[in-house]
């Protein structure tokens, strides 16, 4: 009814503050951590075992969000890069890893899909501090095992159509092996049994506007693409 609708609001609501006044101490302690042990590993060696055992406490802790707006980076930043690998069928999931929230990863293969430069689709005041924590993101997640694929986002956004910038992003993802990531699609066991030679629809000039055609077509012409 109403009351326990209105009951559960409060509830959440208190929770995610809770949540919040966590992640203010706890998120910058995580980005510390992983400065000390990946930046000044010299200074770490010289800590007590209190103190380390300490850090590995931070380590250990997970870091929870509730709330889209109380997050170090802003969903709408790769929101367009999403639609796009979505469309191309890709199944990137989000995730949590020391103090970052992942949006596009493959978590148990630890790969991350973003832009090369995310920070210039903040405003021009955040973008230096955006620039830092981006970098530092990004190493620090290789240095962990990660593979980042960067998109490079100033060739995307010169592009006109989305069927372009479909298969730009296509071209880029096929460099990498991520054939697990992909939905099958209906349309593609017609594509097999080669009944028409015709897949998807096409434009004026016989380009395919199917994105999904598309990386099946070159998925069949790169073969299995090893990871760099």
């Amino acid at each position: 009814d109403a009351a326990s609708s209105e009951e559960r609001r409060i509830a959440w609501s208190e929770y995610g503050r809770e949540v919040a006044r966590v992640n203010e101490y706890l998120v910058p302690l995580k980005i510390m951590e992983m400065w000390l042990r990946h930046d000044n590993q010299e200074a770490l060696s010289l800590f007590s075992p209190h103190t380390l055992h300490f850090l590995e406490r931070i380590r250990s802790n997970t870091v929870q969000y509730v709330d889209k707006f109380n997050v170090p980076e802003q969903p709408f930043v790769l929101q367009e890069l999403a639609n796009v690998t979505e469309t191309l069928g890709f199944h990137f999931v989000p995730a949590i890893y020391g103090p970052y929230l992942l949006k596009l990863t493959d978590p148990r293969g630890r790969l991350l899909v973003e832009w090369d430069r995310n920070w210039e689709l903040y405003p021009p005041y955040r973008r230096e501090y955006h620039r830092d924590f981006t970098m530092r993101k990004h190493r620090y997640l290789t240095a962990e095992g990660w593979t980042v694929i960067k998109v490079p986002l100033d060739a995307f956004r010169v592009l006109e159509t989305q069927d372009e910038k479909n298969r730009m992003v296509a071209r880029f993802l096929l460099q990498y092996d991520l054939a697990h990531m992909r939905l099958p699609a209906a349309h593609e066991d017609t594509h097999a049994d080669g009944a028409s030679g015709e897949t998807g629809h096409s434009s004026g000039d016989g380009s395919v506007t199917d994105p999904s055609v598309f990386v099946l077509e070159c998925t069949e012409g790169y073969g299995q693409a090893a990871r760099p």
